[in-house]
């Protein structure tokens, strides 16, 4: 889905831009955040939407979920366009001020401009003026309204969430699982699988009336937020049991994410395609093995 005008209102004080791919949220307040940045290929599209959804007024900080390429890419570049400020996590920060780190985001996302045809000189760098923020703390827009924070690691260990108060609204990056255009949730505990379970258990017990996750539609409404968090946790455990089961019968780790990839594969998965989503897979593999291992 894409938007009219690059940009969609979901509620009174909150758009969205881009597309359901790579969605890219802005909270309107005393104070305009954005959360997230996207990747470079679509910097034009998203400055549009935002300048749209803003009305001639501009965003003030950046919210960061989670330092990966594709949730970062026009991160130097908003800045430098709109003098932001950056929230994020003391993990993150460390990450993104790295000049090899960033050079590695960057890499990714001028190979995502190539294929995507962007011929720009658009590129990533290390990021300034960072705030860091951690469980607990709130980012204050005004009139009432604010950002509360929480920690969410597991499928990143630099993962953040923010509870927009009082529309009772999550903005949770990938931390809550990928839902692929089929309905399938996938985990995603590319890091460590434990701390992903706490985490999806920690945002399923949140009131919520609202739930934007980092690569597909917004999700209103209590009833259809708790179900994919029960759809969320179940995939999350029988895709722990299943890649044990094969560990145990001794398969190969690439042979396990190879026989995931061709049971679960759909074409445009969210996850990726070719060997971009058997890479995605063998970080689930790998995850659940290095847990595994140290409790034997």
């Amino acid at each position: 889905m894409e938007f009219k005008d690059n940009h969609h209102a979901i509620f009174q004080h909150i758009s969205v831009v881009g597309d359901h791919s790579h969605p890219l949220y802005i909270v309107k307040g005393n104070k305009n955040i954005l959360i997230d940045a996207g990747i470079l290929p679509k910097a034009t599209q998203f400055a549009r939407g935002i300048e749209a959804a803003l009305d001639g007024t501009k965003p003030d900080t950046l919210s960061i979920t989670h330092s990966h390429f594709d949730h970062v890419g026009c991160a130097h570049l908003f800045q430098q366009k709109f003098g932001l400020t950056i929230h994020c996590s003391s993990m993150a920060q460390e990450i993104l001020q790295n000049e090899d780190m960033a050079e590695m985001i960057d890499l990714r996302n001028q190979e995502l401009k190539d294929k995507m045809k962007d011929f720009s000189n658009s590129a990533f760098a290390p990021l300034q003026n960072i705030i860091t923020v951690k469980e607990g703390d709130r980012i204050d827009l005004g009139d009432g309204r604010f950002l509360e924070v929480f920690a969410v690691p597991g499928h990143s260990d630099c993962a953040l969430a923010y509870l927009l108060h009082p529309d009772k609204i999550l903005f949770a990056g990938d931390a809550a699982g990928m839902l692929d255009h089929n309905g399938y949730v996938w985990p995603v505990f590319f890091t460590r699988y434990s701390a992903y379970e706490q985490s999806l258990q920690k945002m399923a017990a949140l009131d919520l009336e609202g739930l934007a996750c980092g690569h597909s539609d917004f999700m209103a409404g209590k009833d259809k937020i708790t179900q994919f968090f029960i759809d969320s946790l179940s995939e999350t455990r029988r895709m722990k049991m299943e890649i044990l089961g094969k560990l145990h019968r001794a398969m190969d780790h690439i042979e396990i994410a190879e026989s995931i990839k061709e049971k679960r594969y759909i074409p445009n998965c969210v996850l990726g395609e070719g060997d971009e989503l058997l890479t995605n897979i063998y970080a689930l593999v790998r995850a659940v093995n290095n847990e595994f291992n140290r409790q034997r």
